[in-house]
């Protein structure tokens, strides 16, 4: 947008797309339309203060001098126009009409992606959901009933983004043919069909329903194949969603509220009805028993809104209405053609039109030739030019086509060397890996536009064109709306390899994937032979061959170790087909120069990776890496190296149960929520971990039995880095080998040995490595260092001095604390009714003599209900509300040995996980995997059939 200063009694200066709104407000009121200034008052649900009696204002230019930035312009309908407001957000539609849509002689965009169209008026008052998303301001001559219209300049928070965007004319108002119908010079009887309608919905007991017809189709699990993957990928990404707000609100003060609003309760109960409204619907994927479970694994808690609290909430707003509306899963661009056209409007001569000037200027056809082979764009109106940029942003085959939406932000994705990419630390050790994923602002998609396409302006003076820079103001309102650009994709991931899809085809073609929302960019020189659509069984143990001589000289000791490690290999060319979270990969070795930062170098060679050569200090430090990590980076493999001492992070072990990870954008007030779908290695000599992290790890243990392994000599392979490189191609072949025949076989996996978030996860890794003949089970407990953390013994000398005080019998936690001996006598055995200091764990330890009883009780209860369920020795913890305090009580309950062991064989009912619901979105039946077509059973042996 041009800074051109112009004159004003208020403000000093207007932007030029000000200063023409402001001209059409004042020529709307010198043809008889009432208009008025409001000024702001955030306390009101519009965020404007209305003039008193403002329905009997006069039509008076004058007024329109009044208005400054900030400010509100609001026109009076039922005089001169009247105002048909459809919200295509809301799947606004005029179907109804049967084509008898009224004659718009004038129309604007809403900030919230919605069509104003002015038309003549109808004399009737105004009537809000006339029709699906459609409202009409109208009134009489008296003023009674009369609706008034925001007109540009005003801005208003969006709807639909959350961000302040300004209504704008696409049409302005042609004053002379409307002043030619109200003279009677001319007949317009185009308004007949609407104003009819009108008076049907008044006389009718209800109106229509602003959200859609009820669904009648047939239930999700007798949808065609790739319809249930479209289901289930929506719903998935609602889910998310949902449950990422719900995260976010966890860290909120008192007072906080959203964009909307909202306070954390009235997120919560929002939250909670739009999943049970999802679950209820006969088309979706959802389950009621998932629903729940997503809504109360995420909604936060603490000492004054607990557990049962949440339930309550869920009980009480899960089926609260109808079930929600199938969706439109049609591209954005072919629903926005449609929600114009149903206005009348034809999306190609818009589009056409997107870059011309005022009646009379040049359009693209007609630009000068000074931009050489760019691209002219005319900028003489910064209105059209927004539109234009609207549509051209992240369009294929255009300059612009690498832009990308992804987590509400434009995006884009440079590689290393390319501009954009910044190395996120300084250590001289650290990669980052061969991508990045930046946010793009609105001053780097000006320069974007600037540098790839020749902007121009007709200058009235010279009535010539000359080269111009490109609107700031335009690249700001595509930034801050990128949700009604049609044309800009939503970025999933970035992979540098081919990987296998959902339906078991093989993404080998560079570019943007719409069926994962995958964009493939490889590295420079990578070529990956085609995989064969059927691989035979000589290609399958020629593949499984090549893998193992890569790793065939290290000392590993056992078959399980490398089955863990080949889990890591796998993973990354696995996301689409069992989404994450995936299993911590721990190698270690007991002795230094053993080769295990090797073999994590190989992960990392072969698939692209972020190498960090410190562990972080702290947790805030973990906090911010990670962040920064799945934010920026887009390697699958994120190896930190060379960890010492006992690894204990409650940060990282939430991290490796959770498909979403929520924090705050470092140095900005903002939260981000991004996919966790990466493959997390750790190397070190004799590793120990703390916590929960022991649980949730696969361990890789070399062993060469040797003092001073790094002094071997003669190996087959003397420079495995240089080999691993020459060979990445067919490396990444052979693996997506032994997937695809794992595919074509019908997909077998062995039993499933746990019911946690990885069970699906290690079944899939052991049915590929079984069909391809390699020994081992990858999360077999033989390969298994540790049975538990350091934290699990504090926890379980607490459960065994609790149970030896209290027995069976339940008590509260100011009981247990005054059961407590803070001070012991030197040399004298404590009572065993009594609880020693050093039987609770550190931190309570360290906190409970020094904080008053009731804060203590608050310290202990929160620090109990964290681990309700948790098992050491054979110990846990349950907990009810006792119906008369109205607290929670606590009790110590004991698992037989065979609890403990497990049924070998029989797992009974698999609990669902809710980390990943697009994993689990295959259909009421609950399946463990998601729907896939139906592939031929091609047996191994058959003929070789190379994909394209």
């Amino acid at each position: 947008m041009t800074t051109q200063q112009i004159p004003h009694p208020i403000a000093p200066s207007l932007t030029e797309e000000q200063a023409y709104a402001l001209d059409v407000a004042r020529a709307l009121a010198a043809a008889g339309v009432p208009v008025f200034v409001a000024p702001p008052d955030p306390g009101r649900k519009i965020g404007y203060r209305l003039p008193s009696a403002w329905q009997q204002t006069r039509a008076d230019p004058a007024v329109v001098d009044a208005w400054a930035p900030g400010y509100a312009l609001c026109a009076v309908m039922g005089l001169g126009l009247d105002l048909l407001d459809v919200d295509l957000y809301k799947g606004g539609d005029l179907a109804p009409l049967d084509g008898q849509i009224p004659t718009a002689y004038a129309v604007a965009t809403t900030p919230s992606g919605g069509v104003h169209s002015f038309i003549r008026p109808l004399g009737v008052h105004s009537l809000d959901d006339t029709l699906p998303g459609v409202d009409v301001k109208s009134g009489d001559a008296e003023g009674e009933g009369r609706g008034f219209a925001f007109i540009a300049p005003t801005v208003r928070t969006s709807k639909v983004t959350g961000q302040p965007e300004p209504y704008r004319w696409i049409q302005p108002p042609d004053l002379a043919r409307l002043a030619a119908v109200q003279r009677g010079e001319r007949i317009d009887e185009s308004g007949t069909a609407l104003r009819a309608l009108i008076g049907q919905v008044r006389s009718s007991v209800g109106q229509p329903a602003a959200d859609g017809t009820p669904y009648i189709g047939p239930p999700f699990a007798a949808l065609p194949a790739e319809q249930q993957q479209q289901l289930s990928r929506y719903v998935a990404a609602a889910v998310d969603g949902i449950r990422a707000e719900l995260v976010a609100s966890a860290d909120w003060a008192p007072s906080q509220t959203d964009a909307q609003g909202r306070g954390w309760e009235k997120l919560q109960a929002d939250a909670a009805w739009r999943l049970g409204k999802f679950a209820r619907a006969e088309w979706s994927p959802l389950t009621l028993d998932v629903a729940r479970e997503a809504f109360c694994e995420a909604a936060p808690v603490d000492e004054s809104w607990g557990f049962d609290d949440v339930e309550q909430k869920w009980r009480a707003q899960a089926w609260r209405g109808d079930p929600a509306p199938i969706p439109d899963l049609r591209p954005a661009s072919e629903r926005d053609a449609e929600g114009w056209a149903r206005l009348g409007f034809d999306i190609d001569q818009i589009a056409a039109s997107r870059a011309t000037g005022e009646a009379g200027t040049p359009g693209e056809a007609d630009a000068p030739a000074e931009g050489g082979s760019r691209t002219p764009v005319n900028v003489s109106n910064p209105a059209l030019a927004t539109e234009w940029l609207r549509l051209e942003v992240g369009r294929e085959g255009t300059p612009l086509a690498g832009l990308f939406a992804r987590g509400g932000y434009l995006s884009h994705a440079p590689a290393i060397g390319q501009d954009g990419y910044q190395p996120l630390t300084t250590r001289t050790h650290d990669e980052d890996g061969p991508v990045q994923v930046r946010r793009v602002d609105a001053p780097t998609l000006a320069a974007q536009v600037q540098g790839r396409y020749a902007p121009f302006r007709y200058d009235v003076r010279t009535k010539a064109d000359k080269p111009a820079m490109f609107p700031g103001e335009a690249a700001t309102s595509i930034v801050k709306a990128i949700d009604l650009a049609p044309n800009l994709r939503e970025l999933v991931g970035v992979t540098h390899t081919p990987m296998v899809r959902a339906d078991g085809t093989v993404l080998d073609q560079p570019g943007y994937d719409d069926a994962t929302g995958l964009l493939f960019l490889p590295a420079s020189g990578l070529v990956v032979p085609p995989v064969p659509s059927a691989p035979t069984l000589d290609q399958v143990s020629a593949a499984a061959a090549l893998v193992l001589q890569m790793i065939g000289e290290f000392p590993f000791l056992t078959d399980h170790d490398r089955a863990n490690y080949l889990a890591g290999l796998l993973s990354p060319l696995l996301r689409a087909v069992v989404p994450p979270p995936y299993k911590m990969i721990a190698i270690g070795a007991p002795e230094r120069g053993s080769g295990k930062s090797l073999l994590a170098e190989l992960l990392r060679i072969v698939h692209g990776g972020v190498l960090r050569s410190e562990t972080p200090a702290s947790e805030e430090e973990f906090s911010k890496q990670i962040t920064a990590i799945l934010d920026t980076t887009a390697a699958p493999i994120v190896e930190f190296d060379n960890v010492s001492g006992v690894l204990r992070s409650s940060v990282l072990a939430g991290l490796l149960t959770a498909s979403l990870w929520s924090d705050r954008r470092l140095g900005k007030s903002e939260q981000i929520v991004r996919r966790n779908d990466r493959t997390w290695v750790i190397t070190g000599n004799n590793l120990e971990l703390g916590g929960d992290l022991v649980r949730r790890t696969l361990w890789v243990t070399i062993d060469p039995a040797t003092p001073n392994p790094e002094r071997r000599v003669g190996f087959a392979i003397p420079d495995l880095r240089a080999w691993t490189r020459e060979r990445r191609g067919q490396l990444l072949h052979a693996l997506l080998v032994m997937i695809r025949a794992w595919v074509i076989a019908g997909r077998p996996v062995p039993d499933r040995a746990s019911t946690d978030d990885y069970g699906t996860w290690l079944q899939v890794v052991n049915g590929i490595l079984q069909h391809a003949g390699i020994a081992g089970t990858a999360g077999h407990l033989g390969a298994e260092r540790q049975k538990e953390g350091s934290d699990d013994e504090e926890w379980g000398t607490f459960l065994a001095a609790a149970e030896r005080v209290f027995g069976s019998s339940e008590w509260a936690a100011r009981d247990l604390l005054g059961r407590v001996a803070t001070y012991e006598m030197p040399g004298q055995p404590l009572d065993a009714s009594r609880i020693s200091l050093d039987e609770l764990p550190g931190p309570l330890a360290e906190k409970v003599p020094a904080a008053n009883p009731a804060a203590a009780a608050r310290v202990l209860g929160k620090w109990l209900r964290n681990r309700e369920g948790r098992w050491a020795d054979r110990r846990a913890v349950r907990s009810r509300l006792d119906a008369h305090t109205k607290a929670k009580v606590w009790r110590v309950e004991q698992a037989s040995r065979a609890e403990v062991a497990g049924s070998a064989g029989s797992y009974g009912s698999p609990t669902t996980p809710t980390s990943d619901f697009a994993l689990y979105l295959g259909g009421k039946g609950g399946l463990d995997l998601p729907p896939f077509p139906a592939l031929p059973a091609t047996p191994l042996g058959g003929p070789q059939e190379a994909t394209a």
